[in-house]
C-alpha cells in the first residue's frame, strides 16, 4: 500500500472523529497539507448564517480575522460561480490580494502567496465551507494536485 493511500486512509479515520466542523476543518486543512504536492500553507472557513468565519490558518502571517467574509467575497477568492462551488469543483487560481474580501492590512499578509487551489465544500444547496490551499513561490509544479 502507497504513502499517499496510507495517509489519506489515515485522514478519513481523522475526519470521522472530528467532534466538531470546526475540529473536522482544521484536520482536514493540515492532511491536505501533508498530502498535497505544493501545498505550503492555507486556510479552512465555515459558514455562519450567511457569511463565512476563518476556522484554521496554517504556514502563513495572517491572524484569523475577527470579522467575517461574504459569500461574494468567497466566490471571487474562488474564481468561480456558484454553482460550480455547489458541484464541489475545484479551481486553481492566481492570488490577487484585493479579490480576498479581506482588510487591506489584513491583504498585505498575502503578498508571498502566488497561486490558491480552492475547494468548496457544499452540503444540501448550500457552500458550507471553504478549504484553500496556497503555494508561496511563483510556480506551479504539481499540477496533478
Amino acid at each position: 500500500m502507497s504513502a499517499f493511500y496510507q495517509g489519506m486512509l489515515a485522514l478519513l479515520r481523522e475526519l470521522v472523529g472530528s467532534p466538531s466542523p470546526e475540529l473536522m476543518l482544521a484536520t482536514a486543512l493540515e492532511g491536505a497539507l501533508r498530502l498535497i504536492p505544493g501545498a505550503q500553507a492555507g486556510s479552512a472557513l465555515l459558514r455562519d448564517g450567511h457569511d463565512y468565519r476563518f476556522v484554521a490558518i496554517q504556514g502563513h502571517a495572517l491572524a484569523p480575522p475577527s470579522y467575517p467574509l461574504s459569500l461574494e467575497a468567497e466566490l471571487r477568492w474562488y474564481g468561480g460561480s456558484l454553482e460550480e462551488a455547489l458541484q464541489a469543483q475545484p479551481r486553481i487560481t492566481r492570488v490577487s490580494p484585493e479579490l480576498s474580501g479581506l482588510s487591506p492590512k489584513d491583504q498585505a499578509s498575502l503578498k508571498p502567496i502566488s497561486w490558491s487551489l480552492n475547494v468548496p465544500v457544499p452540503l444540501l444547496g448550500r457552500v458550507e465551507a471553504w478549504l484553500c490551499l496556497y503555494q508561496l513561490y511563483d510556480e506551479v509544479t504539481h499540477k496533478a494536485s
